[in-house]
Order: C-alpha cells, then sequence, then structure tokens
C-alpha cells in the first residue's frame, strides 16, 4: 500500500519510487530492531514486547495523512 501511494504522488516515476519505499521501508525495519534488541537488554523480553505491542497505536497517525483529492489536485 505504501508503494502504490507513493507511485500516485509521483506519477512519471514509479521505478524510483517503488526501488525507494521498499529500499527505506527495509533500513527502517533494521534501524527500529536495533533499538528493540537495546530495549530487550534493559528491560527483559517480557516488558519489551509488551511495550513494542503498543506501537501499533501509532497508527492512528495515519488517519492524519492527506486525503487522496488533494494529491490529485497536485498532480493536475
Amino acid at each position: 500500500m505504501r508503494v502504490v501511494y507513493g507511485e500516485e504522488v509521483f506519477v512519471g516515476k514509479i521505478g524510483r519510487m517503488c526501488g525507494l519505499r521498499v529500499g527505506v521501508g527495509f533500513g527502517m525495519g533494521a534501524m527500529g530492531w536495533v533499538g528493540v534488541g537495546w530495549l530487550i537488554d534493559r528491560l527483559g523480553l517480557r516488558g519489551s514486547m509488551i511495550g513494542v505491542g503498543f506501537l501499533g497505536i501509532l497508527g492512528i497517525v495515519g488517519l492524519l495523512l492527506r486525503r487522496d483529492e488533494m494529491i490529485w489536485k497536485w498532480n493536475e
């Protein structure tokens, strides 16, 4: 879904946008797990997994993304 959204924003640069989004996704995931490893060392496995479980609440931020109609107006 992220790749498709990026392709809609950057019309005409589909390949570049797809590669960029996938690459950034893998890189951020790797950096995130380094942080989780540090957290496990500090809090223990149980406390860390409970904390990581609450990260899903940050998905609510997705509701603040721009609407598709506004993006289509930018591309006109």
